[in-house]
Parts: C-alpha cells; structure tokens; sequence
C-alpha cells in the first residue's frame, strides 16, 4: 500500500474520479436518449437525426458569435435554451393532426424567412 502522500496513491486516486465521472455521464446520456425514443414512439430517435444537437451547437455558437461566451456559462445557456426551444418544435411537430400539416408548413416557412432576415441584419 502506498503512504498518503506517494504520488501513485494521488494518481490512482485521480484515475478512480475521472472514471466515476465519466460512468456519470454515459448513464446520463442513455437514460436521455432513451427517454427521447420513448416520448417519440420512435427506436430510431436520436439527438443528431432530430436535429437537437444541431440546435444546441447552434445556440452556443451564437453567444460565442455575439461575444457572450466571456460571461459565466452563457455559451452553455444559450446551448440549452436553443436545446429546449428544438426539442418542442419537434414535439409540437409530431403531435400534429393530418389537416393541420399545411399550417406547419407555413409557420415554418416564416419562421425560417425572419431567421434569415435576422443573419443577414447582424
């Protein structure tokens, strides 16, 4: 056994945490990929055919793009809240009765025209 302060035991113990840490972070990744096939009633679904993580990279992008990336957490903030805002689209979008597909459509359709109205304004 190593003393207490033997660089191994230090490195060892170092090992251990990153190992606990990142388990943490699988588990938490497949009980929310699990969780999106299940709400979808889709085994398919998953964060990149969704678009979600698209969106995500697209919100931290835009706070690091508009100099907000300095402020504490904003890139993550921004992440999230285009995170939230793609994934009830895409809830929105499923629940959708047949005759209601051609309103999507158009709420989509303006929606994309003022987003890019708004890129080409910044």
């Amino acid at each position: 056994m190593c003393p207490p302060d033997s660089p191994l035991l230090n490195e060892v113990s170092f090992c251990l945490f990153q190992i606990v840490d990142k388990l943490k972070s699988a588990l938490g990744l497949g009980l929310a990929g699990a969780e999106m096939q299940t709400v979808l009633e889709n085994p398919l679904a998953e964060p990149f055919t969704l678009g979600v993580s698209a969106s995500a990279a697209l919100g931290a992008a835009t706070a690091i793009v508009l100099g907000l990336s300095l402020a504490v957490a904003s890139a993550a903030i921004f992440g999230v809240v285009a995170l939230v805002v793609s994934v009830v689209l895409i809830y929105w979008l499923k629940n959708l009765q047949r005759h209601e597909t051609w309103t999507a459509i158009a709420i989509v359709l303006i929606l994309g025209g003022a987003l890019g109205n708004v890129y080409d304004r910044v």
